[in-house]
């Protein structure tokens, strides 16, 4: 096919074919016919018309090319019975085939044709083409290991006829059957024709060529000669077909002989330097990436644009660049807008014809590029014209050397799930004029015939026709949903309209979402609800003690305290602590345990008109110092704190509780004259800095109010409920769990401490009091028995992700909500309640919806709206929007940012990161400062915990990410379990489901996860993966039965390897594809024990492979359509991945 990318390379190769030589004379672009004749002035017009581009193309000192070409391809002394290579393209279909199938590889063409259909002339045109062309009766034969091409006689090819109902049309299942009917290589013609009437005077022929005999510019030649072929019969003449000088064989042959070692070292020197370190494109995914790669795929048009076509080739030539840069680069900027990755590397197919000879031949020739660019948010678009237009010349520069041999010398550590070195595919291609084709009494026309699979995560297509630029995306649907992609073209289409309207604006500020897209995604994040706004947290609970006085507030242990007694209490603390120090507006440290006075000392304060600071009495003295400090505190209510503590507080008024309880009681119980106004100070709490000391969130009643009247409405508290205080009250969701209870009259049950470090105590407490409301962190209720509880009505996690299982344990026996805010942002931002749904693609509970008054924003790097499904970084505004981190402005104006949706609104920047969901949810993906890459691929460790846990023998699992001392991370996985476990069994288990970078390093079994005083896992109490684990695959193991010793035998002798052991994998102990084809076929024929290549890539090592061949029955059994679908998914990743890993003497 013919792409803006080739064109200055095909323009000089027609140009070589006409004896046409063009070269670089100094700066001077040198154009003169070989043998002094005359040249063909379309020749010269089209040299004219990309001077630039071809005076770049040659400037080789620029690129560094190698200076050496290869000889001329030209008919060799090729016998009949020679044993001819396969291509290196060929030898990667074949590997692919081998492995699991390649119906991804099936080129297809439907036509329909109307008229007088003669099916005798179709079946001779096609038979007459297949003679003509080698390639199309070419089959893969094997001797000694080696895969060789033979070339079958025309005479036996025929055209299947069939007489369909007459619908006019076949059905969509037919048409893909047939279309996806796999070739054998060994023995079937590479072309397949079928002629199926479906009407008096109609018919539709299908036509599938398999890739390994052809390409895009190969069907267009076989239209033509088949048009050529059919008007020469009908005229009664020779059909004017140009001679075919070389067949492809000739090719194969040349390739081999000719792309000598001068020449490939050359440009492999190029290509190693250009792809070093590039990392793979981490497009956001619908759906969990499998351990192999998918190739269920499904396909989307977009109508062609002549509008902004027109555009386009304006914007390329004013800009000196070709149409195909321009739309590669607005492809560029979508990526990068997408992922976020300012390193984006794209694969593009390049015709490959060089050779004069190849011009007429049907074969695969075309070969793959890989374009990586540098992209980011700062550079303009016109800026980036000009990179992508260097980096694509000094690609074609570099063109000669096979895609295989590439990836042969690049890629060192295999990778099931996807293809190497990219995932995406670019082209651009000027439509073939197959539309429509008059054959006097017959007409042609094109019909849209699609396999439905996908050769890469993603491919864009692009069709320059006379209606305008038409788009063709084919992609992975075991990855990405239709409307994500539906999404991804139209914003393809908004960037372009951006560029060609002004290319001088930076990459991050071209509009990607259109405005009623912008709308959508602010009602999404957006939820409004009423609360008064005008009151104050003493206010609203002095409405609910007015309305029940006499009702128990607070329960602790037998203790009971009324709504009057704590109203009471409260008001004569306040008027202490007035009378002692406290003023309006200042901030008053607590040091006291968890206990009903803590309570009352919280609303005293309040009702002071100050801010409560809560002192954690397990705190460290330094830390102590630092937040008395921090607060300026003049005075501090304590309550039994040792000596050595109370001298801390040297200078400050200390209130003792209850060494003062007397004088206390001895104030009025009736309200002090001072009250807080709704945008006072309620508390102050500190969170971990990243400097090394705390931070101090202010937060303001408002902000309090907003929340707990939203919640009261969705929970639907009332007098009724009792809530459980499980939180110290230093950590934010303890405001929640108070002040939901007390401004809705129902009860708030203290848990002591020692009753939350035993869980079975816990569990007597729900039983005892009925408590209706729990809330608690995932890693605490994993401690917990689900069951039916007496009274408990709802189960709230947050804290921390919470896995699906977790939900689905608990979902019958109460109401199960996750709920995600940062404290900047009072507690709860965003809250979900699960039912039954399933999880993101990490295994984890979505985090929801906005909660009242309150916006979310999923952002990129330059603020930017993101569409859904595309991962950036959550941003938070509305009424929960704290006031400051408490004397540090520099971090409040850092962290608190203007909101760009809401003049004069701010809004927080959470530094954590999350997606739009298709149903409308959050769902939360993690730290984005703290992201874990493996290998150069970004892991989440939630997606291997899920997996763990779908181990029989895992009870729970958390996956972190560990130095591996050479500056990159490798995985741990910490789990607990009834039974032990065995860490080559454990990764056994997950190789079958996660790819290779995703297998923990480290397997660690405990008695039981370590938790913080939050009931949050305790990450740094975690022992050191090396000292508790063996590096998983490390230890050797013999053989422990006959059929292991066997296996062992057999991968000895394949591998050159006399140490494998049960649990080394195939292809660390110097395995690739080509080897592993070569034990399939060993095993089946000295053990007699059927076995398919693709069972042998997903078991890959001897425990896994002879458990499966115990179990397997003693006749062979043949693959299914569908286990040939779900296999072929081993495809471009064994590009080399597998099968180039191979010694020397394999070549």
């Amino acid at each position: 096919m013919t792409t803006g990318l080739n064109k200055v390379i095909e323009v000089l190769a027609k140009a070589r074919k006409r004896g046409v030589q063009v070269a670089l004379q100094g700066d001077q672009l040198s154009v003169r016919a070989e043998n002094g004749g005359k040249i063909d002035p379309a020749v010269i017009e089209e040299v004219k018309s990309i001077r630039d581009e071809i005076v770049a193309f040659l400037r080789n000192e620029a690129f560094g090319a190698s200076t050496a070409r290869p000889e001329p391809l030209v008919s060799g002394t090729r016998a009949a019975g020679d044993r001819v290579p396969l291509s290196h393209a060929q030898k990667r279909l074949w590997i692919i085939d081998k492995v699991g199938g390649s119906v991804q590889y099936h080129l297809p063409l439907a036509l329909r044709l109307t008229g007088d259909v003669d099916a005798a002339l179709v079946g001779f045109i096609f038979g007459q083409i297949v003679a003509r062309h080698e390639a199309l009766r070419t089959v893969v034969r094997e001797a000694d290991g080696t895969a060789f091409q033979q070339v079958r006689p025309a005479g036996d090819w025929a055209l299947e006829y069939h007489e369909a109902a007459g619908s006019g049309n076949l059905p969509d299942e037919y048409l893909q059957e047939y279309l996806r009917r796999p070739f054998d290589l060994s023995k079937d013609y590479l072309l397949r024709a079928g002629l199926h009437k479906v009407g008096p005077q109609e018919c539709i022929l299908l036509v599938v060529v398999h890739h390994i005999a052809s390409d895009g510019l190969s069907m267009q030649i076989m239209v033509k000669e088949f048009v050529e072929l059919y008007w020469s019969r009908k005229e009664n003449r020779p059909a004017h077909l140009p001679p075919l000088a070389v067949q492809y064989a000739d090719y194969a042959l040349w390739q081999q002989r000719h792309l000598d070692e001068r020449l490939v070292n050359g440009q492999l020197a190029y290509w190693e330097e250009q792809l070093r370190g590039a990392a793979p494109l981490e497009l956001p995914l619908d759906y969990p990436r499998p351990a192999v790669q998918p190739t269920k795929g499904n396909v989307l048009h977009a109508a062609p644009d002549a509008a902004l076509a027109g555009q386009l080739r304006l914007l390329a030539q004013q800009e000196g660049v070709t149409p195909y840069v321009a739309l590669l680069a607005a492809f560029n900027v979508l990526l990068y807008r997408y992922t976020g990755q300012e390193d984006v590397c794209i694969g593009t197919p390049a015709t490959n014809r060089t050779q004069r000879a190849t011009e007429n031949l049907i074969g695969f020739f075309v070969n793959t590029l890989v374009l990586r660019n540098h992209v980011d948010g700062g550079v303009t678009f016109r800026e980036l014209l000009q990179r992508v237009k260097q980096t694509t010349l000094r690609a074609f520069a570099h063109q000669d050397v096979p895609f295989e041999q590439i990836v042969e010398r690049l890629v060192t550590k295999r990778d099931l799930s996807r293809s190497p070195l990219f995932q995406v595919m670019f082209a651009v291609q000027q439509a073939p004029s197959l539309e429509s084709i008059d054959l006097g009494e017959v007409h042609l026309s094109l019909l849209e015939a699609e396999t439905q699979t996908a050769k890469f995560d993603l491919s864009f297509e692009i069709t320059a026709t006379e209606a305008g630029l038409g788009l063709r995306v084919e992609y992975c649907s075991d990855l990405f949903s239709d409307d994500t992609m539906r999404r991804m073209m139209a914003h393809y289409r908004n960037l372009l309209r951006e560029v060609v309207a002004d290319p001088g604006k930076p990459a991050a500020a071209l509009a990607m979402l259109n405005p009623a897209e912008q709308r959508q995604l602010l009602a999404l994040g957006h939820t409004a609800s009423p609360y008064p706004a005008d009151q104050t947290i003493p206010g609203l609970f002095a409405a609910a003690a007015a309305r029940t006085p006499d009702a128990v507030a607070l329960i602790f242990g037998d203790q009971r305290v009324s709504y009057r007694q704590l109203d009471e209490r409260s008001n004569q603390l306040a008027h202490f602590l007035l009378q002692h120090g406290a003023v309006p507006g200042g901030r008053v440290p607590l040091m006291m345990e968890k206990c009903p006075e803590m309570i009352i000392a919280m609303l005293a304060v309040l009702k002071a008109g100050c801010a409560y600071v809560p002192v954690d009495l397990t705190y460290p003295a330094h830390r102590v110092a630092y937040l008395l400090e921090n607060t300026a505190a003049r005075l501090v209510v304590v309550q039994h704190l040792p000596e050595e503590t109370v001298a801390q507080l040297e200078g400050i008024r200390v209130v003792d509780a209850a060494a003062e309880a007397a004088r206390v009681d001895a104030c009025p119980k009736t309200p002090v004259d001072v009250a807080p106004g709704p945008a006072s100070a309620a508390y102050v709490i500190y969170t971990s800095g990243s400097t090394g000391q705390p931070k101090g969130v202010v937060v303001e009643h408002r902000s309090v109010l907003n929340l707990l009247c939203y919640q009261a409405g969705v929970y639907q508290i009332g007098p009724h409920d009792k809530i459980l205080l499980f939180f110290s009250y230093s950590f934010d969701p303890s405001v929640e769990q108070i002040w939901l209870a007390l401004f809705n009259g129902a009860a708030s049950v203290i848990l002591r401490d020692e009753q939350r470090l035993e869980p079975r105590a816990l569990e007597a407490l729900l039983h005892r009091e009925g408590i209706t409301h729990l809330h608690v962190t995932p890693g605490y209720l994993e401690q917990l028995t689900p069951g039916p509880y007496n009274g408990l009505k709802r189960v709230v996690v947050g804290g921390d992700a919470c896995k699906r299982n977790l939900a689905e344990k608990w979902k019958d026996y109460a109401a199960f909500y996750n709920e995600y805010g940062p404290t900047e942002t009072t507690i709860t931002s965003l809250a979900y309640r699960y039912d039954g749904s399933p999880a993101d693609g990490t295994g984890n509970l979505p985090i929801g919806r906005p909660v009242g008054n309150t916006r979310v924003y999923v952002l990129d790097k330059s603020r930017n709206l993101l569409p859904r499904g595309a991962t950036g970084e959550i941003y938070i505004a509305g009424d929960g929007l704290a006031r400051e981190y408490l004397s540090n402005d520099r971090l409040t104006k850092a962290s608190f940012v203007a909101d760009p949706f809401h003049e004069g609104a701010r809004m927080y920047k959470t530094g954590d990161l999350g997606k739009w969901l298709p149903d409308g949810t959050m769902a939360f993906l993690g730290r984005g400062d703290n992201q874990v890459k493996v290998r150069g691929y970004r892991v989440e460790p939630g997606e291997v915990e899920t997996r763990l846990l779908a181990h029989p023998d895992v009870e729970a699992a958390v996956v972190v990410a560990k130095g591996d001392g050479q500056g990159g991370h490798e995985l741990a996985a910490y789990l607990t379990g009834k039974t032990p476990l065995r860490a080559a069994d454990v990764r056994a288990y997950l190789g079958e489901h996660l790819p290779s970078f995703m297998l923990p390093a480290y397997y660690v079994q405990l008695d039981a996860m370590p938790l913080t005083a939050n009931g949050k896992i305790d990450l740094r109490a975690l022992p050191a993966p090396q000292e508790a684990s063996l590096p998983a695959g490390d230890q050797y193991v013999a053989p422990r039965n006959a059929l292991e010793a066997q296996l062992v035998q057999v991968w000895q002798e394949v591998l050159g390897n006399p140490n494998v052991g049960v649990y080394d994998n195939f292809f660390d102990v110097g395995g690739n594809s080509v080897k592993l084809i070569r034990m399939v076929s060993l095993v089946n024929e000295r053990l007699g024990i059927p076995i398919a290549a693709v069972t042998a890539f997903k078991l890959p090592n001897i425990h896994a492979l002879a458990g499966h061949l115990g179990a397997e029955p003693a006749e062979p059994v043949a693959e299914t359509a569908e286990d040939l679908r779900e296999s072929v998914g081993i495809m471009e990743h064994t590009i080399g991945l597998l099968m180039l890993n191979r010694s020397a003497d394999e070549e």
